[in-house]
């Protein structure tokens, strides 16, 4: 008489292994969470600068002035047409404010102005999170370039 032998998991062996993985899914959600906010950050501060080096671009490439304008959450390219009395708007760049802060220093009427001769308003940009502009980006905008 052979006594036949049932494979499996016990219930002692099924909750071991369901405490580990909740432990190891308590120490890796944060650090995940923490991963995509800096991603969304960095990601935004690089929008940011591809936006002022096209505005500077299109004020070298053109002999025009360039304004980059900001308000109401959206960053705006606006250049002169042919004429040089209307300003058309070229490129916009718009932020979640759930996802980034962007803070400028020393900017003249909300705006940064690009000169033919690639000269601009000088200015500092730090995309954060909130208020916490210690862990965030500085972009520097430079007079000279």
């Amino acid at each position: 008489m052979s006594v036949a032998r049932i494979k499996g998991f016990t219930l002692v062996e099924l909750m071991i292994t369901l405490v580990i993985l909740s432990i190891a899914a308590s120490i890796a959600v944060p650090s995940y969470l923490n991963f995509t906010r800096n991603n969304q950050i960095q990601a935004k501060a690089e929008e940011t600068f591809r936006l002022l080096q096209y505005a500077r671009g299109e004020a070298v490439a053109n002999r025009v002035k360039v304004e980059v304008r900001v308000a109401n959450g959206q960053w705006n390219v606006w250049s002169r047409a042919a004429d040089r009395n209307t300003l058309t708007s070229t490129r916009r760049l718009e932020y979640d404010a759930a996802q980034a802060q962007l803070r400028t220093s020393t900017l003249t009427n909300n705006r940064i102005v690009f000169n033919p001769n690639g000269s601009a308003t000088a200015t500092n940009i730090t995309v954060c999170r909130g208020s916490d502009a210690a862990s965030g980006y500085r972009i520097q905008v430079r007079p000279s370039g």
